[in-house]
């Protein structure tokens, strides 16, 4: 289990590592449940959907906790390919800028075909790929990286490598621009990969459900966050994920943990705490948010409220004090005076008689 301590610094809370969600995905259109794999066989003109690429030599199928798998034949020329054929517009670069591919194990290739001068008599079509697989962890791309040609495209012969702002521009040498005709993923040659999502043109592509959680509490005060802080019990992340625990609060002050590993059974576990010389605003309210490799956010918001009024102290009166012998003789020393002073009186009566017959 995961505890984490909210520290203290001068105007606010310190902000542990990196900046809050820092992790988290671009916002998107939709998120889109894919299909049970293998997909269906790829058709001309491309169907809208995920379909099988023409040519795939290996296997697809879906697992609750992986994702989609594809996997290669052992062989140098095998290959197999997954694509969406609906359609997308917009800048290639753009598009590329905002992609991510979450792969949870083993490898796989992004992948854009495209046409250049579509419906030209110099129509051109090509599929670019960034040089090397995505792995677990690394779902961006980079714009300024090689990127491959599967066709000969303007000066670039098959198999050529260029930036893709490069390949952009050999594409867009012409009246008619270019077409993307799709998007997906490959692996080949005894490869396997498997993708949890992948996000392309503003939507998200799913192929796992999101994982779960609950929280310890939604309210807590000052002291009981001090105290025993909210915990998090997450399950549904892949089995040894990194996660990484991230949270905010709505006075601008910022939490965040070191990353985090799920167990084998893909359950994660965390607690925020206060500390003592941390104080928050009655009815601050705070979030703690968690992401994993496989793409996924989760978040959950937490109020910290004031501390309970401390009970009133009750009334007490003055103790009297005691003899040594530990008996209040404070009636006795008061009846005896009283008697005293009676007894000198009627003393003082009975002399002035006295004086009277003499």
């Amino acid at each position: 289990m995961k505890l984490h301590r909210i520290l203290a610094a001068a105007g606010g809370v310190a902000l542990i590592g990196a900046s809050a969600f820092a992790f988290a995905a671009p916002a998107n259109a939709a998120d889109i449940v894919a299909p049970a794999a293998p997909f269906p066989a790829e058709t001309a003109p491309y169907a809208a959907g995920w379909f099988t690429g023409a040519g795939s030599t290996g296997t697809s199928s879906s697992d609750a906790v992986y994702g989609l798998t594809i996997a290669a034949l052992p062989i140098p020329t095998s290959t197999y390919q997954v694509l969406n054929g609906t359609p997308v517009t917009g800048d290639l670069t753009d598009l590329v800028d905002s992609a991510r591919v979450y792969v949870t194990r083993g490898v796989a290739t992004f992948q854009i075909p495209v046409f250049g001068e579509p419906g030209e008599a110099d129509e051109q079509f090509t599929t670019l790929r960034p040089v090397g697989a995505t792995v677990p962890g690394a779902p961006f791309f980079d714009q300024s990286a090689a990127w491959t040609t599967s066709q000969q495209l303007g000066a670039y012969a098959p198999g050529a490598t260029a930036t893709l702002a490069e390949f952009e521009a050999a594409l867009d040498d012409g009246a008619a621009g270019y077409e993307i005709l799709g998007f997906g993923a490959a692996v080949g040659n005894g490869q396997t990969g498997s993708i949890s999502q992948i996000m392309f043109a503003g939507n998200t592509h799913l192929f796992r459900a999101a994982p779960t959680g609950t929280q310890s509490a939604t309210t807590v005060t000052q002291q009981q966050f001090d105290a025993t802080g909210v915990t998090f019990t997450l399950s549904g992340f892949v089995p040894n994920e990194r996660v990484i625990t991230s949270g905010r609060s709505d006075f601008g002050a910022g939490i965040i943990s070191e990353d985090g590993v799920a167990d084998v059974n893909g359950n994660f576990t965390f607690t925020v705490k206060g500390s003592p010389d941390f104080v928050t605003e009655p009815g601050a309210n705070f979030s703690a948010a968690f992401g994993g490799d496989s793409g996924f956010f989760i978040e959950f918001p937490f109020q910290i409220t004031a501390n309970p009024p401390a009970a009133a102290p009750a009334a007490t009166s003055a103790a009297p004090r005691l003899a040594a012998t530990g008996t209040d003789l404070t009636g006795g020393v008061i009846a005896a005076g009283v008697l005293l002073l009676a007894g000198s009186a009627l003393g003082v009566v009975a002399l002035r008689r006295r004086s009277a017959k003499a």
